[in-house]
This record gives C-alpha cells, sequence and structure tokens, in this order.
C-alpha cells in the first residue's frame, strides 16, 4: 500500500516535467575478469505523461572518453521499439522500423520480416519483455519469447529463468530455447530490482563492438535517479 501511495505522488509531482526533460541514467561495463572500466552507458529516456518511455538516446563511451556509438530509440512498442544504432570502432551500423505485422530490417542483412504470433522482443524491448512477465518471473516459473537477431534478420528462441528470488531482488537467466546452441553460448544474467522493477546488473554477452571486431563480455552496473520506477507500467 506505501509503493502504491508513493508511485501516486510521483504520478502528481512528475507529470508534465518529465515531457521535456529525459530522466538520466548510467550503466557502467567492467571486464568481468579484470574488474576494468570498459565503457560507459549514458542513457536518456523521455516519458509521456503517464511515465511510459516514449523515445531514447544512449551514448557509448569508452574508458578513455572517445564516443563508441549512439543509439536511438522510438518506443512506439514498448518491446518492440524501432532504433538505429551506429559504432565507430569498429564501424557497425544496423536500423530496424517497426511496421505493421513486419520489421524493415537494415543490418548485415537487409530485410522485411514478418513479426512473431507470440511474445517476443526487439533489442532494448527484451527489458520492457521482461517487466510484462514480471509477476509470471516472481512465481518461478519460465517464459518463452523470441528476440529479434538483426544482423542475420531473423528471430531467435530464448527463454528467462527464475535463479534467485528475495525480498529486494531477483536475478534471472536468459538463454537460448536451442539445448545445442544453449551449450555454447553463456546465458546472460539479469539482476531485478523487485520494488522499481530496474535492471541493477547485466551480465554476459553486449551489444558493443570492441577493437577485435567481436562483442564485449561485460558485468553491467546500473545507476538510476531515485525518482525512476517502472513497476507502474502497465502492457
Amino acid at each position: 500500500m506505501l509503493f502504491r501511495c508513493w508511485t501516486c505522488c510521483l504520478v502528481a509531482l512528475l507529470s508534465g516535467h518529465l515531457l521535456a526533460e529525459p530522466l538520466t541514467f548510467f550503466g557502467y561495463a567492467y571486464d568481468p575478469s579484470t574488474n576494468q572500466l570498459l565503457y560507459t552507458e549514458v542513457h536518456r529516456l523521455y516519458l509521456d505523461d503517464d511515465l511510459k518511455p516514449l523515445r531514447e538516446e544512449v551514448d557509448y563511451i569508452a574508458a578513455n572518453g572517445n564516443l563508441l556509438g549512439q543509439k536511438k530509440l522510438r518506443y512506439e512498442n514498448m518491446r518492440a521499439p524501432s532504433y538505429s544504432v551506429e559504432f565507430t570502432e569498429p564501424q557497425r551500423a544496423e536500423k530496424v522500423a517497426v511496421l505493421p505485422n513486419q520489421l524493415s530490417i537494415e543490418a548485415r542483412k537487409s530485410k522485411n520480416l514478418p513479426t512473431p504470433e507470440g511474445l517476443f522482443a526487439v533489442d532494448a524491448g527484451f527489458h520492457y519483455t521482461i517487466l510484462s512477465q514480471f509477476e509470471v518471473l516472481l512465481t518461478s516459473q519460465p517464459v518463452s519469447f523470441e528476440f529479434l537477431n538483426a544482423s542475420r534478420a531473423s528471430f531467435i528462441e530464448m527463454y528467462i529463468e527464475p535463479k534467485t528470488i528475495d525480498e529486494q531482488t531477483m536475478t534471472l537467466e536468459l538463454k537460448l530455447n536451442n539445448i545445442l546452441f544453449a551449450q555454447l553460448v553463456k546465458p546472460i544474467v539479469l539482476t531485478y530490482d523487485r520494488h522499481t522493477q530496474q535492471l541493477l546488473r547485466y551480465e554476459g554477452l553486449t551489444n558493443v563492438p570492441s577493437p577485435s571486431g567481436k562483442n564485449y563480455q561485460a558485468t553491467i552496473i546500473y545507476e538510476y535517479p531515485e525518482n525512476l520506477s517502472f513497476a507502474h507500467l502497465t502492457y
């Protein structure tokens, strides 16, 4: 009851103000072996009157301060946002437009792809896909969905499995649904705050290319402003 009252007060205080100014939060990506900072994510999230995501801008900044890349997202559908992303070192770019019943993909392999009939996610929409199933996951039940691999212009079957749940946090593993491939690819480990539904920690393969051309493996720690909660969202 106290949390619901707090959320209502937050809506009353911040509605309108957030339309003009984004909420900024940060992700600090560390090498899991050496604990050295690899890069920082700077997120600027714009919300509507109901505090739902409208759009987001992300800067990826190397440990030396150089800009690695930028991403822009539009949340017409929270679980499947349209987005464009471009990295400069090494150069890589992709763009996905969410259209009625299909996706227009411009990447290493470009094509129009029909959207799946069941639960699916595009890019950062995986976060909101998880939030849409949060209550189910809190019962320790796994959830299956399809995730867009934009570079290959195809969907891959994945599932989210709760690993540990306590009073404050829930830790999930994101795995491939294919048994053979799942043995070759380590699961992504995600830790969420149960009350604010903020993603606190991400461990695994990222979407940020390293100088070698392969994507970084990282542990990302997220820090949010006190007034950013995702628990009020409906899907």
